[in-house]
């Protein structure tokens, strides 16, 4: 297998692809397709190949404000530990910088996954309410087992808030999709 094999090109007499792409869920020329683009969300085969995921219903706008607030406090807190860094004398700069870097990816993942909750995508759904439950312990052991509940008591009380509104039924029902053919089911 070669390194540097080219792509196949369009067929001789064909019409060039001209950069454009059709949009997930979609085929070139108003297709017929049942099945979605993988992940899409649209619903297949409704009569609604254009419509969008209808709005936004504030419980998931609140639980998206939320995520994007906890993302940048921890984009905030890793440009500090990076700033820190690079001011101070650590014990460990790997361990410093592996903070800092832990702090930033999970911050951009957060503000990944609340755009994706505002653009109501199945698949960020999920990441929130497992990040959400994770910050769940780490909020009560410093909150309560260390004794810093200016640091913990925010972690909690954004983690639990989180989780409610994406379980109201407004929150459910803005990521409820119902499976292609799953009618006679």
């Amino acid at each position: 297998m070669s390194p540097s094999a080219p792509e196949p090109g369009p067929e001789p007499g064909s019409e060039p692809d001209r950069g454009r792409r059709p949009r997930p869920g979609r085929e070139p020329g108003g297709g017929s397709g049942a099945q979605p683009a993988a992940g899409s969300d649209g619903p297949s085969g409704s009569g609604e190949s254009g419509a969008g995921p209808g709005p936004l219903p504030g419980a998931v706008r609140w639980a998206a404000l939320v995520a994007a607030a906890e993302g940048g406090a921890l984009l905030g807190l890793g440009a500090f530990y990076v700033a820190k860094t690079t001011v101070d004398r650590p014990d460990s700069y790997g361990r410093a910088l592996f903070g800092a870097s832990f702090a930033l990816a999970g911050g951009a993942l957060l503000m990944l996954l609340a755009r994706g909750l505002v653009r109501q995508r199945g698949w960020a759904r999920t990441p929130v309410v497992v990040l959400q439950l994770l910050a769940l312990p780490v909020g009560y052991s410093l909150a309560f087992q260390a004794g810093l509940p200016g640091y913990g008591g925010p972690i909690l009380v954004l983690a639990v808030a989180a989780l409610y509104l994406l379980f109201t039924p407004e929150g459910r029902a803005a990521f409820w999709r119902e499976p292609p053919g799953s009618a006679g089911r």
